[in-house]
Parts: structure tokens; sequence; C-alpha cells
């Protein structure tokens, strides 16, 4: 089976992507530069910024972005690492933290005033960010992702196929900024519950049913791939069905693994939560209890008062 793989070694330049991830790699560094040696981030977090670093580098400057122009299982690679394993690895290296290190301190304080004041661009851009947009616009982006008609259009349009996965990855940053609580300075984390939910609907869902859908098709989706000049022994339905495959292993690995870890960490933190002793809560029952009822929640007895003697 022909995978396009004997393309590898003709690695394709994308000298805008190149610079700009290099630009990317350089302000990490110099914002990590900036803080105190006990303050820098330990060496496995900067370790997961590089992975996450990696996937973009693959995705944006590897033979995958021209083999995505005849094959569809190299669009859907370039999905996965943009979308679902990229995002939470930056995040978790604390991308966001280095970055807003090389923010003057002066010029920081300023903006968190401007960004919690009332100012119109600022309460507009507070809420476009918020969970809930954010989720709507991640399933919308998603869903335009796997549209038949847009991806005909944009694959028969090479530099606007290129363009569009740069807005795709900002989309799912935002997305995965909600879900692992980043920079809780600019939007207050929703609780854990919350987001396993935003996590399952937003993300496993769709993602699952697409999946499933195209690994389990037997005609092609896209008119596109049925007619790219590379597809010799590979053909479109086998190419749609690799794809689909990718999209739902992937995907419910990383959504449901993270969701669980989110459930993990309530459970952890409920288990060693200090329990308070039972003098003390007796103590507090004792002051607010009803005045002649004090003996039911004490275990001693408690004393009559004294009778006045007139």
């Amino acid at each position: 089976m022909d995978l396009g793989l004997r393309h590898v070694d003709s690695w394709t330049r994308h000298p805008v992507a190149a610079v700009l991830l290099i630009i990317l790699l350089a302000a990490y560094f110099a914002g990590r530069s900036r803080l105190a040696t006990q303050d820098r981030p330990a060496r496995y977090t900067v370790a997961v910024f590089g992975l996450g670093f990696v996937c973009l580098w693959v995705a944006f400057v590897s033979p995958l972005a021209e083999l995505k122009f005849s094959y569809l299982y190299a669009r859907t690679v370039q999905q996965a690492l943009v979308g679902i394993m990229a995002p939470p690895l930056l995040l978790h290296g604390r991308m966001l933290a280095m970055l807003w290190n090389l923010v003057p301190s002066d010029r920081q304080h300023n903006l968190n005033l401007w960004w919690q004041g009332t100012s119109p661009w600022s309460t507009v851009l507070h809420w476009v960010t918020g969970a809930g947009p954010v989720w709507l616009l991640t399933v919308s982006v998603f869903a335009l992702w796997h549209d038949s008609a847009t991806v005909n259009w944009l694959m028969e349009r090479p530099r606007w196929a290129n363009a569009a996965l740069m807005p795709y990855w900002a989309t799912y940053m935002m997305f995965w900024w909600h879900a692992m609580a980043a920079m809780p300075h600019l939007h207050r984390p929703l609780p854990v519950w919350l987001r396993f939910l935003y996590l399952i609907v937003g993300g496993e869902v769709a993602n699952m049913i697409t999946g499933v859908t195209l690994a389990f098709r037997q005609e092609a989706t896209y008119n596109y791939y049925l007619t790219a000049n590379s597809l010799e022994q590979l053909t479109a339905v086998q190419d749609q069905m690799i794809s689909g495959g990718i999209i739902w292993v992937t995907g419910s690995f990383i959504y449901i693994g993270v969701a669980v870890a989110l459930l993990g960490q309530v459970l952890v933190q409920r288990r060693f939560e200090p329990q308070l002793p039972p003098r003390d809560w007796q103590t507090a029952t004792l002051l607010t209890i009803a005045p002649g009822l004090e003996d039911r929640v004490s275990d001693q007895p408690v004393p009559k008062p004294a009778q006045r003697t007139g």
C-alpha cells in the first residue's frame, strides 16, 4: 500500500512558517531567561514545550505540508498535530507565561487593569475569549475543517490551504487554554466538572463521530482526493479509512486521557484534604446550638447551670 512515504526525503521549504516558529521558540527562551533562577520552569516543563514545538514544526514545515495535497491522511496528521497534540503540550510547558514575561512589569500592570476594566474593547475581547464563545468557535471550526465543500475549495488553492492551518491552531490554543485553566489571571478557571464536560462534549464527541464516519464510509467524501495525482496504489476510500482511524484513535486517547486526569486531580485533592479534628467541630457546634440542646452534640454531659438563690 502506497502511503506516499517515498516523498519524505523531499523536504519542502516553507520559509514564512519556519521563521514564525523560530520567533516563537526564541521568545519562549527569552521570557524564561528574564525569570530568576529559582522561578524558572523545571527542565521537564521545557522538554514538554519542546515536544509541542516539534509537533508544530512537523505540521508546518515537514513534507506533510505538501503530502496533504495528495493524501487525506497527511492532512489529518497535520490536524492532529496542530489541534490535539501541540496545544496541551505548549500550555503545559508554560508557553503563555514565558511570552507574558517579555512584557515589561509596568505594562503588565496596565494591561491587567485594561483587561479587567469596563472599556468597550476590553469587554468585547474578554467575552469573545470566554469559555462559551471559544467552545462554539472550536466546534464550528472543526465542522468547517471537515466540510466537503470547504475541503475541495481549499485543496485546490495551496496558499489558502497552508494559511488555514494557522487560525486552526490558534482556535485550539484557546480551546485548550480553558480546558487546562492556563493563565487564570486573565480568565477565571472553570470548575473541574465543567472542564470535563467541556473536553468531552466539545472535543471527544465531535472527534469520534467524524473519525468513525470517515473510517467506515464506503465511498469517498471529498471529490478532490478522487483526482489527486499521487493516488496510485492507495485508493481514495483506503486513504479516507486511514484518516478516520487517525482522528478517532488519536483524538479519543488525548481527550479522554486529559478528562480522566482532571477527575483524578479532584479525587486526590479530596483524599488528602485535611480533616477538622472532632473537638473543633464539636466546639463550633456547641457555640451555635440552641440553648438546652448542648448534650445532643457532645459526648460529655453538659453541667446544669446553678440555680439562683433568692
